[in-house]
């Protein structure tokens, strides 16, 4: 398995541009030939030459190499930390920074040729299928040599990879998580802030208009791990809210986005709503965006 990845980092020196999907693994994979053959006619992007031979071909162990419309790809999986990516940036979305800390493996697909005339950019959405058919529990996220993008393993992300839609899926990587020190002075400063004004917006969602949002940022426990989740208010009084879930949970199980669930003023750790076209609240936000 080491040998495939020397030879793939060897052919990776010789190209001009790198034009590559590559996706990190929480738990490192063994491809073999008839999984990877059977997962490829399954996704319909594996053909056959005049021969009635399969143009699939494993070269070392774990590394394959195919001509699939033209286009020469390989596939490859490691059982080490991808050295492609550095680590992750400051201000990187939460969960993209959680799996490139988490991964132990990766599977790179890479397009090597490309039919005359054409550009070897153009084998991205069948990549895309590709990894696509690829995928399963142990993917974190994907990255994209050609925009330096990435995604991460969702029902929705994986059904764009299927349909090959490449540029769509790593424009997208659905809601955005912060990490926040709810810890430090500022932010214990803005959530206390926030409760000490809950009656602000209590007051006001008693005679908001129908079309006008009330949310509040709550904070939720499981286990050792705590998350602070937005809720779309349907019900409040000085002590305590009612409302629906309005994100995917990150660090814990439940509840689920979509959930009702009831609060107390001790669980409120933000809130923010708009009277007359105005923001008000975000005491939290506003330290994110680098306000008061």
């Amino acid at each position: 398995m080491f040998g495939a990845v020397k030879k793939w980092f060897s052919e990776r020196k010789e190209a001009k541009e790198i034009v590559a999907i590559v996706f990190l693994l929480e738990t490192p994979r063994l491809l073999v030939s008839g999984m990877v053959e059977q997962l490829l006619r399954q996704a319909g992007v594996l053909s056959e030459d005049s021969a009635g031979q399969p143009v699939l071909k494993e070269e070392q162990t774990s590394y394959f190499r195919c001509m699939i419309d033209g286009f020469e790809l390989t596939i490859a999986s490691s059982p080490q930390r991808y050295a492609g990516l550095s680590r992750p940036r400051a201000g990187l979305e939460a969960r993209l920074s959680d799996g490139m800390t988490r991964h132990q493996g990766f599977v790179t697909i890479d397009c090597w040729k490309a039919p005359e005339g054409t550009s070897r950019r153009e084998a991205r959405p069948l990549m895309a299928k590709i990894a696509a058919a690829l995928t399963d529990d142990s993917t974190l996220l994907y990255y994209d040599w050609t925009t330096r993008r990435m995604c991460l393993n969702d029902p929705e992300i994986l059904d764009l990879l299927t349909a090959g839609n490449l540029d769509e899926a790593v424009q997208s990587i659905g809601d955005i998580v912060v990490n926040v020190d709810y810890n430090s002075g500022r932010t214990v400063q803005a959530v206390e802030e926030a409760r000490r004004r809950w009656p602000e917006f209590v007051s006001a969602f008693a005679t908001k208009g129908k079309d006008e949002p009330f949310i509040a940022k709550v904070r939720f426990e499981h286990g050792e791990n705590v998350e602070h989740m937005w809720v779309e208010v349907t019900a409040c009084d000085e002590n305590s809210l009612t409302g629906t879930v309005a994100n995917r949970p990150f660090k814990i199980p439940k509840p689920r986005e979509g959930d009702v669930i009831t609060a107390s003023i001790e669980e409120l750790s933000d809130w923010l709503m708009i009277r007359d076209g105005e923001p008000v609240g975000g005491f939290v936000e506003a330290i994110l965006r680098g306000g008061k």
